[in-house]
């Protein structure tokens, strides 16, 4: 069961960016589980956190806070307003709770998203090859990094530490947050 009282704290920390790490997140109107469902986000999805509620609450097994988020997507093609709601905590990640892996398993993700040539090959060691192409000199770039995991969702981070792309274990496979020209999720084969 929930409280319905509530102590807000601004956002004062250094990483506002926060990562769906369940499958289907339900974004609320208020911070309460019967509250009005306005949005929902997939896995690996990343969110902005603006602030959260003061007290620790339990809802089924599960003990965490409410957060206040900002989707950044929009209600339509025309507004300007992006849709803001509560999320359950324990369903959202920071970049600094995801722990390098130490295996991992022999994944290949190859596929187009727009106009861009995406391709991992993650290995078993944990880390991963990505080609990259330069369009100034018509060549592919091979990038280097290290596999990281919470969960069900693993981000490869480039050694460089420069960016970071998001990942999730769907089965036996491993899903890109992407979509490719069909309007279907990039998996390994």
């Amino acid at each position: 069961s929930c409280t319905s009282f509530f102590i807000l704290n601004n956002v004062n920390a250094k990483e506002s960016k926060l990562i769906v790490v369940s499958d289907k997140l339900n974004v609320r109107k208020n911070p309460s589980i019967k509250s009005k469902i306005i949005y929902n986000l997939a896995i690996g999805t990343e969110v902005k956190f603006i602030k959260s509620t003061k007290m620790k609450i339990k809802i089924g097994s599960l003990k965490g806070y409410w957060y206040y988020i900002d989707t950044d997507f929009f209600h339509n093609a025309m507004s300007d307003d992006s849709i803001k709601g509560w999320v359950f905590s324990y369903h959202i990640a920071r970049k600094k709770d995801f722990k390098l892996a130490n295996k991992f398993h022999n994944y290949k993700i190859e596929d187009w998203v727009h106009s861009n040539f995406i391709s991992y090959a993650f290995n078993s060691n944990a880390t991963y090859t990505r080609k990259v192409f330069i369009s100034k000199i018509k060549s592919y770039k091979k990038i280097s990094g290290k596999v990281y995991k919470y969960r069900k969702v693993i981000l490869a981070v480039d050694d460089d530490d420069n960016s970071f792309n998001i990942f999730y274990l769907n089965k036996n496979k491993l899903c890109s947050t992407y979509f490719n020209y069909k309007g279907k999720r990039i998996c390994s084969k």
